[in-house]
């Protein structure tokens, strides 16, 4: 049978084009043709769709062909021809093909999906018009959704383009939520390993979720929210998941939407059969880390732990050829990337990857934090970002986004006499960015009187004109016509054809509004009202009046139902009463909003209507003579219904809310009525313990803190993944995780520090000892000028108390510091501070240098915990600011040349971490002593006065300096008139500029024997090596050196030679790594090392202190000892393990 060339093409089909709902792109197989037209859908652009046929390029196709037929031969199922003659061509069409790979056309007995026949009675027959089919060769037409809910079936795609906007809100992924959701139906049909989904490239915080039944929120397999810390996509896997159908659910945090992506993953694992797919069609791929190679999935060269390109770096994030972990060439094509070139590009004091936080891998070439006009940030907070802000000016390098509009920059721009927004009449608003008034001038800045009221123009005739580009003067109240919403649930509208006419107090200027009117009918008044613009599309602000006139305003909100939505609780409400209802914007925002309205009724009115009533606090609807009424519930009607001692809600653990009808207890006490502290703050149950809400609340701990919106303004806690810092998106009312309400509170009494000195409440002396007081801040007992424990000494570095100068308390203490006991405890013949220089205050418990007393070494599992304000301001790193914060120093021993990583993350401040090789910040260096001067078989008059040291640091090529980005020092002396007296050195140890391989330097190594190196050294004028020195780079005479001794087979310690000097010691440096905030306001170093013992800082940002957490792990290379002294923290690279080399004498990673 003669078979076409099967071109690969993409096709991207538009779904639904007149619902923006449904709008998407599918990116799919080219054997999807539009089987209406027949022609091929080539991309032009992103989301447009063009009927063109695949154009000839010029090449002769045939010729192609022939050259590699074997190549291009397509199977029967993807080859666009009816090879069994049944009218129906390829995968999904032919019910014989199961997939494009499948090789044979030939019809099974006819499945349910291609019958003829509407198996599952929902008026759909057959592939493609019943949904529940995912090709004809399926063998059940029915799907696991309702036919309330609508899907669309991705079985066999890798990606889809859509956009929430617009779609229902109904079904909940992960938690609760107003956003709309999108349902994807797909089917696997392939064995895999496991299936990946995600969200990366979304526009929106998106919730990912996997069901087995589309509407059934019970058959949730997995679900995801953030897929990392700082990174708010979300994405999900199934391990070998088993064969059928599933449901994909996209959905938003909160109330958010938007434009996403959806990419579908199912990997293979190692040396399972697989196609190479270089358009990234498949949805079928080799797992990560994994290539296709020969037909199989192999591990890809820049994962499998080999330096396949011999640079001396090995995979991904280390090589700069490997873009990921799946790339299968680790040889680096084009010049190196910024973030492998040795150099500080951005000349932010930090080189390279892993050591610059903006590099991401050493194959990025871009070392710098990208400009603010093309970081895809709104950096000056005007909802303009990049080249859309006119901060930029066009520029996309530009690091500046910020400018102030005309009509708020304080100047008359157009010479009027009339300044800025409202006053300007130019001046729609304030962020208009013209000022140049219209012709003819509005009606309120014209000078003319027109609605004849006694006042002329803005800001005189303020009820009609809220600023002087107000087009009318006319009273709107005059005219407003406000829509009814009485005794609505909610309700929605859009502003954006409205007028502009009335501001509320909580928000000016304002934009567009919409009015609607709540009566307060006879037999339904209210016991309260709740207003709740949460679902809204914009920024929305609403305030209530009891008239249409600005001097009747009862109430008004911006923002204070979490985010951008707005919450207003009225009070009792008599018959008779008209509330005036406004939504309103900025003046810049409009369009859709949404309102929930909550008429609690009070008791004895009527609950019995069609309307959307409840009864109030504590009521229940019953039946009565007179109708439904509302009426006390059992949980609020101060009765001891269950004879068990409780009364009512919030004490009796029967009830849940105060509607509650039944106060009978559960079986089991909730955890606030259970006689236990379930929480181990010495507080038990509710009564007690203040972060019950009642005796039924099932969570000792505090409301911001148990997973619950327990406010219901669609945010929960303040730490709703854990991680130690605030969420994304936490509810705006939780100032901390230990915050007891989902409400706001005084900071004295929220059992928070919010003013970060580390006391909380009334033990701040902030508070005042006044738990309604709203601010904990206070200056530092420790700088504040005053003996506040009147023991005569006063603030840092005087009083033991004070560690350092941010320390909040002076306290007393019981016995004095060594640094302020009168005795010279170290017998250096100095006494306490500030005679003993061992001394950093008097509150040093140590008259020995911190570097010299008894450190505290690192558990054995890698993790320490600890608070540094109980630790002294002594030291620094390189990174972040340094105001004066104390810091916690560690010893963590790594005795083995390693990669060690460290980090901060779940700490509870803002942390810098360093570490050194050495606890002092450099090498100290004993007195120099006279050397003997160098026989070097020359005349002595040809000795040169000055030193001239080729040695060699006893640290040997150290790659932790240099991956440090400090430079290794090779213990070159400064030569006279050279401007560089240290060289450094890549992480091979070799110089940037050697134009010499290793390996080439090895072989001359080798080809020489080591008396002739060190002949030839000796024989070389001292003379003649300065001259050489001064002549050359000095980068090109360390270069020499290393090559005729180092290489050479020299020790690295010395020439160890017996005519020539000890190597001297040479100050410098001793930091490793430094790192402030790689992970939110976290902290993680990364670092090669060489073997020893590391000094590890905890250290804070500006002045800041408090608890910290920082875990240490040590990676020994392939190859690399291992032992024999062993940590839990240190192990073996991935895929080998500890084991005795019988020929080394060691034990060694295999």
């Amino acid at each position: 049978m003669t078979r076409r060339l099967a071109l690969s093409t993409l096709i991207l089909l538009a779904v639904a084009c007149d619902d923006p709902s449904e709008s998407g792109v599918i990116i799919v197989p080219d054997s999807a043709q539009d089987q209406s037209t027949g022609l091929d859908s080539t991309p032009v652009d992103r989301g447009i769709l063009t009927d063109q046929a695949t154009q000839d390029q010029g090449q002769n196709l045939d010729a192609l062909v022939d050259a590699e037929t074997d190549m291009f031969i397509a199977k029967a199922c993807n080859d666009e021809i009816d090879n069994d003659s049944d009218d129906l061509i390829d995968y999904p069409l032919d019910p014989g093909c199961s997939s494009l790979e499948d090789d044979n056309e030939l019809d099974p007995d006819l499945s349910a999906c291609s019958d003829g026949q509407d198996n599952d009675d929902d008026g759909r027959t057959d592939f493609p018009d019943d949904p529940g089919c995912s090709s004809s060769g399926d063998v059940n037409e029915s799907n696991l959704c309702s036919d309330a809910f609508e899907f669309k079936d991705l079985t066999g795609h890798a990606r889809y383009a859509g956009t929430t906007d617009g779609a229902n809100s109904t079904l909940n992924v992960c938690r609760n939520n107003a956003a709309p959701e999108l349902i994807f139906q797909f089917t696997i049909r392939d064995q895999v390993e496991r299936v990946r989904v995600d969200t990366a490239g979304s526009s929106f915080d998106t919730l990912l979720g996997i069901w087995r039944e589309c509407d059934d929120p019970t058959t949730e397999i997995v679900c995801n929210d953030d897929v990392a810390f700082d990174t708010r996509t979300s994405e999900v896997v199934l391990e070998t998941p088993t064969p059928g159908d599933y449901y994909i659910l996209v959905d938003g945090h909160g109330s958010e939407s938007g434009p996403f992506e959806l990419n579908i993953r199912g990997e293979l694992g190692l040396n399972q059969p697989c196609s190479s797919d270089d358009q990234g069609l498949n949805w079928i791929v080799c797992g990560l880390g994994l290539a296709c190679r020969d037909g199989r999935c192999q591990t890809a060269q820049c994962s499998d732990g080999l330096d396949n390109d011999g640079n001396g770096r090995f995979d991904y994030p280390n090589d700069p050829g490997c873009d990921s972990e799946d790339d299968n060439q680790e040889q680096l094509a084009g010049n190196i990337p910024q973030c492998a070139d040795g150099a500080d590009n951005d000349f932010d004091g930090r080189v390279d990857y892993p050591n610059d936080p903006d590099c991401t891998s050493a194959a990025d070439d871009d070392e710098s934090s990208p400009p603010a006009c093309r970081d895809e940030r709104d950096n000056d907070g005007d909802g303009l970002i990049d080249l859309d802000d006119p901060g930029c000016n066009g520029d996309p390098d530009r690091f500046s986004e910020f400018n102030l509009p005309a009509c708020r920059n304080n100047i008359d721009d157009d010479d009027d006499g009339l300044t800025d927004y409202p006053n300007d009449p130019g001046c729609a608003e304030r962020n208009d960015p013209d000022e140049t008034d219209p012709d003819p001038l509005p009606q309120c800045a014209d000078g003319v009187d027109n609605d004849e009221d006694g006042f002329t123009d803005f800001p005189d005739d303020a009820e009609s004109c809220l600023s002087a580009a107000d087009d009318t003067e006319n009273d709107p109240c005059l005219n407003l016509e406000p829509r009814e919403v009485t005794g609505l649930s909610r309700t929605r509208g859009n502003t954006a054809e409205k007028p502009n006419n009335f501001e509320g107090s909580c928000r000016q200027p304002s934009g567009r509004e919409d009015v609607l009117l709540w009566r307060v009918d006879d037999g339904f008044a209210l016991q309260g009202l709740i207003l709740d613009t949460r679902d809204s599309d914009f920024d929305t602000h609403i305030y209530v009046r009891s008239s249409c006139r600005a001097d009747s305003e009862i109430a008004c909100d911006d923002n204070g139902g979490g985010g951008f939505t707005s919450r207003i609780e009225l009070g009792p409400q008599p018959v008779g009463t008209e509330l005036y209802i406004f939504i309103d914007g900025s003046p810049d925002s409009s369009g859709i909003w949404r309102i929930r309205l909550t008429g609690k009724l009070a008791e004895g009115q009527d609950c019995g209507s069609r309307r959307d009533y409840v009864c109030g606090d504590g009521l229940t609807c019953e039946d009565t003579p007179n109708g439904q009424r509302c009426a006390r519930a059992r949980c609020g009607d101060e009765i001891d219904n269950d004879n068990d001692g409780f009364i009512d809600y919030p004490n009796d653990p029967g009830c849940d809310t105060p509607n509650d009808m039944d106060e009978a207890d559960p079986a089991v006490r909730p955890a606030c009525s259970n006689g236990i502290d379930d929480d181990g703050d010495g507080l038990t149950d509710f009564g007690q313990d203040d972060r019950c809400d009642s005796a039924a609340d099932p969570f000792e701990g505090p409301d911001c803190a148990d997973g619950i919106d327990n406010d219901e303004d669609g945010a929960t806690d303040y730490d709703r993944d854990r991680d130690g810092n605030s969420g994304p998106n936490r509810d705006a009312e939780c100032v901390c995780a230990n915050d007891p309400l989902e409400a706001d509170q005084p900071d004295c009494s929220d059992h928070c520090d919010n003013d970060g000195d580390g006391l909380i409440d009334l033990a701040d002396p902030g508070c005042q000892d006044d738990p309604d007081r709203n601010s904990e801040f206070n200056a530092p007992q420790c700088r504040d000028f005053i003996d506040n424990n009147q023991d005569g000494r006063t603030d840092y570095p005087n009083d033991p108390s004070c560690n350092f100068q941010d320390a909040p308390l002076e306290r007393d203490v019981g016995d004095n510091p060594d640094c302020l006991d009168e005795v010279d405890n170290d017998g250096d013949g100095r006494i306490d501070h500030p005679n003993d220089p061992g001394c950093t205050s008097a509150a040093d418990e140590d008259e020995r240098a911190t570097c010299d007393s008894d450190l505290t070494v690192f558990a054995r599992d890698g993790s320490m915990m600890g608070d540094t304000s109980t630790g002294m301001a002594e030291n620094q790193g390189t990174c972040g600011f340094d105001g004066g914060s104390p810091e916690t120093i560690y010893r963590l021993p790594v005795p083995y040349p390693a990669r060690v990583v460290i980090d901060t993350f779940g700490s509870s401040f803002n942390t810098v971490l360093y570490a050194r090789s050495s606890c002092e910040a450099e090498i100290i260096c004993p007195d120099p002593e006279m050397e003997p001067p160098i026989d070097a078989g020359v005349a002595p008059d040809a000795q040169v006065e000055r030193d001239i040291d080729l040695g060699i640091d006893g640290g040997g090529l150290d790659d932790a300096m240099a991956d440090a980005g400090t430079p290794t020092d090779f213990g070159l002396d400064a030569l006279p008139d050279s401007p560089d007296a240290d060289v450094d050195v890549d992480d091979a140890g070799r110089s940037p500029n050697n134009d010499m391989g290793l390996d080439m330097s090895v072989d001359m190594a080798l080809d020489m024997s080591v008396d002739m190196a060190v002949d030839m050294a000796l024989d070389v004028s001292v003379d003649m090596a300065v001259d050489m020195a001064l002549d050359m780079r000095v980068d090109m005479a360390v270069d020499m050196a290393l090559d005729m001794t180092v290489d050479a087979g020299v020790e690295p310690v010395g020439f160890n030679e017996p005519d020539l000097a000890p190597i001297p010691c040479l100050p410098g440096p001793t930091q490793l790594a430094c790192n402030d905030n790689s992970n939110g306001i976290q902290s993680q170093i990364d670092f090669a090392w060489n073997g020893g013992d590391i000094f590890v800082f905890v250290d804070g940002f500006g002045r800041l202190f408090g608890r910290y957490r920082v875990q240490a792990s040590a990676t020994y290379p392939r190859g690399g000892q291992c032992g024999p002294i062993l940590f839990d923290y240190a192990s073996c690279e991935a895929g080998t393990q500890c084991q005795l080399d019988i020929g080394r004498g060691i034990s060694t990673c295999q």
